[in-house]
């Protein structure tokens, strides 16, 4: 079961993701050619353009999923898939439509000049390619077609990171290269998609199933927006306090910790449809708890780990101005694991189609986030922009526990996620002030490795038992 869910993270989730966020691996290339104001554009962009994308799909895609094992017929899947299908496309349409209105009022209010809005009306054109190679992503999934799912992704890697390279270093277009390989790799992807799923999509519109899709999609809608806002569109609130050049900073910090961005979207991509899919199992609060265990401790392992070697990365993923970045990335993953892990602590709502509580806990997180940076960035500069955003998230991982507790009782191991989650904040306030020397940082990481496998020495001894056994029976 494990193994199968492990399965469904690396081709369902990591891979499409992985190109979402291929730029982490282009650091070197972007940090070269943008100054960190330049950077700081394209970033508050990208923030633009994620949130409309949640305008047009309005998370249709979840309620899709949550009926599609129910729909047994095929005719009935079809109606199905292609009602959220054609309202994908509709919706991102109209958003494009009132964005390229607004265009200029946007980025005048936003950047105080209108230089970078033809690259802005370049950037909308992403919108509905995204939504859709997204959207088609989620039936893949649902289908199972691992193997040929995996080669779309490539491919869709390949001509976005491609693509990106020529338009950049080859063509000299600067800031809408980046945008034109973003669009260039999802629009193949989307189209290999449609191909392989053409038998799904027909020209249908049930009013009926879309009133349905959004009953269950609506109530998430906050809380995706809030999730967005406590990562993304705080930068708006960031601009109030600080230049377009610590924004810039901001971001690059966030995108060497976007390893755990990449890391919740593939495990987002393949925990819903596992915990669906599981819920009539005897076994099932047993195996969340366990997958939860695994989560917690890999996952604090490596937010130490990098928390440690920041300012290593950053030396050699970027140039010298970019340096002073690196006490953020602690903070910045932390908040992000947080997210990992609230989806696993937060089951209890959707379970019980009661995701009212799931938006409410995200809201009350951004709530306390946005306070906090109103607090915290005047006294602590761009640092606390990171404060507030790990208050506001550690405020919404209790929050859904606690609701989850009451909705769907499931024993999550309380003194384990304490006492991770207490050190993970020890090593990024402590990387803050002092200054280790690299021996003592690995000694540091490769102790806490140890524990880790000590912690999981009976499961170790299984796999590896079941391994042996199955070579001696061959």
């Amino acid at each position: 079961m494990l193994r199968n869910f492990t399965k469904s993270i690396f081709i369902y989730g990591l891979a499409p993701s992985f190109g979402k966020f291929i730029g982490i691996f282009l650091i070197p290339i972007y940090t070269r050619v943008f100054n960190p104001s330049e950077y700081g554009v394209i970033d508050l962009f990208n923030v633009i353009i994620y949130l409309l994308v949640i305008f047009a799909n309005l998370e249709i895609h979840s309620g899709m999923g949550r009926y599609f094992n129910l729909t047994k017929v095929t005719k009935e899947r079809q109606v199905l898939v292609s009602t959220a299908f054609w309202n994908e496309i509709i919706l991102s349409f109209v958003v494009i439509l009132f964005a390229s209105i607004f265009s200029k009022n946007i980025n005048s209010r936003l950047l105080h000049t209108l230089e970078y809005n033809n690259v802005f009306l370049i950037a909308l054109l992403w919108l509905p390619v995204s939504c859709i190679f997204t959207y088609l992503s989620v039936v893949m999934r649902y289908e199972k077609r691992a193997s040929l799912f995996l080669i779309v992704a490539l491919i869709q890697i390949i001509v976005k990171v491609s693509v990106s390279l020529v338009t950049i270093l080859v063509l000299k277009w600067g800031v809408a290269g980046i945008f034109i390989g973003q669009i260039a790799g999802d629009l193949i992807g989307s189209l290999l998609l449609l191909y392989f799923l053409k038998r799904y999509i027909i020209f249908a519109y049930d009013i009926n199933i879309l009133r349905k899709l959004i009953t269950f999609s609506l109530p998430l809608i906050p809380g995706v927006i809030v999730f967005y806002f406590n990562q993304s569109l705080n930068r708006l609130v960031m601009l109030k306090y600080l230049s377009l050049e610590a924004i810039g900073l901001y971001a690059i910090a966030l995108k060497v910790s976007s390893i755990f961005v990449l890391i919740m979207s593939a495990f987002r991509m393949a925990w819903e449809p596992f915990m669906y899919e599981n819920l009539e199992r005897d076994d099932q609060k047993k195996i969340f708890i366990c997958i939860y265990k695994l989560a917690i401790i890999s996952l604090s392992g490596l937010v130490i780990s990098i928390t440690l070697f920041s300012k290593e990365i950053l030396m050699v993923l970027t140039s010298e101005k970019y340096f002073s970045a690196y006490p953020l990335i602690g903070f910045l993953s932390i908040f992000t694991v947080l997210t990992i892990l609230r989806l696993i602590v937060g089951i209890g709502p959707k379970i019980t189609k009661k995701t009212f509580y799931d938006s409410f806990a995200s809201i009350t997180g951004v709530v306390v986030n946005v306070v906090a940076m109103f607090i915290f960035i005047p006294k602590f500069g761009i640092m606390g922009a990171g404060y507030g955003l790990c208050l506001g998230g550690l405020v919404t991982f209790v929050l859904n526990w606690y609701f989850t507790s009451k909705l769907y009782l499931i024993n999550y191991p309380k003194v384990l996620t304490i006492a991770l989650v207490f050190l993970s904040f020890f090593v990024a306030f402590f990387n803050i002030k002092y200054c280790m020397s690299f021996t003592l940082k690995a000694i540091f990481v490769i102790g806490l490795l140890l524990s880790s496998l000590f912690y999981y020495r009976g499961r170790i001894h299984k796999i590896y038992s079941n391994l042996v056994f199955n070579r001696y029976k061959r």
